[in-house]
């Protein structure tokens, strides 16, 4: 570990809250020396800063959060590789050791700012915890990549609690990865209605044609979900006629323009017609 003496010089620095319990830390110009004087002290200095901080976030040890999170803030630069490695790496060490979870929680959220695909493991482990699993699941969004997507995909097939699995499918939405359609099929055709509207349109937006009996079943509901399963209906009809893929687009439009016979859903069958005269 650094020496004692320099970590307290880092942590001096740093103005202490105001009266309001408000942060007001110093200016960018004199922020980036502090930085750049820890890391010039390599890992024992981040570790010493780690080591500062308290199971509960009481104000105590705000200026150790405050550098840790000033680091990841000023590594997720790209310029900045090697010492982001070196920043990644203690983080890395703490997390997997005995910790209590809550500062655990406080070095996922600072991996999401300025981690890289060597932290995807551990963050696979901080999926099994309650507490870490929605900072987990932001931090492997923000990383990305096959080995990101490929642990959020095993951990929807896996199921989980019904807030777990709208973080997951939202988080393999926004990937728009393919791979991921068949656990989002199985989510969208499942009796969670929150995690199923929400993963039918996660398809939608990939214009998976795997989904369009998925979305006619679904745009039989009655009430708000019908809209909502509608509105994925005309979604996915678009994007499989932009790409090209005729004969789901038409399926979908057809249904539509002969389901939707209420005076109300014009609207809908208009738009169904139009599709079909679009892809001829």
């Amino acid at each position: 570990m650094a020496d004692k003496t320099n970590i307290d010089s880092f942590l001096d620095q740093v103005p202490p809250l105001n009266k309001s319990g408000k942060v007001v830390g110093p200016a960018w110009e004199k922020m980036e020396p502090i930085l750049k004087g820890i890391l010039a002290q390599g890992a024992d200095a981040i570790t010493g800063l780690i080591d500062r901080l308290n199971e509960v976030d009481d104000g105590r040890d705000y200026p150790a959060r405050y550098l840790l999170h000033g680091l990841a803030v000023y590594l997720g630069r790209s310029d900045q590789g090697k010492s982001r490695g070196v920043y990644q790496r203690a983080l890395l060490a703490a997390l997997a050791s005995d910790w209590p979870e809550s500062v655990r929680e406080f070095l996922v959220r600072q991996i999401q700012v300025a981690g890289g695909a060597e932290a995807v493991p551990e963050l696979a482990r901080s999926l099994g915890s309650q507490k870490l699993r929605g900072p987990a699941i932001a931090a492997l969004v923000a990383i990305g990549g096959t080995e990101a997507v490929g642990v959020l995909r095993k951990a929807l097939e896996n199921g989980g609690a019904s807030d777990d699995r709208l973080a997951l499918v939202q988080a393999l939405g926004s990937f728009g990865d393919a791979g991921a359609a068949p656990a989002l099929r199985s989510a969208a055709a499942g009796d969670d209605e929150p995690v199923a509207d929400l993963a039918l349109w996660a398809l939608a937006e990939m214009g998976d044609a795997g989904a369009v009996g998925l979305a006619i079943k679904a745009a039989e509901a009655t009430g708000s979900r019908r809209t909502r399963a509608t509105d994925a209906c005309l979604l996915l009809a678009e994007r499989l006629a932009a790409a090209g893929k005729k004969e789901p687009a038409g399926r979908l439009y057809r249904h539509l323009r002969q389901s939707r016979t209420d005076p109300k859903e014009n609207y809908v069958r208009e738009a169904a017609e139009r599709g079909l005269a679009a892809i001829g």
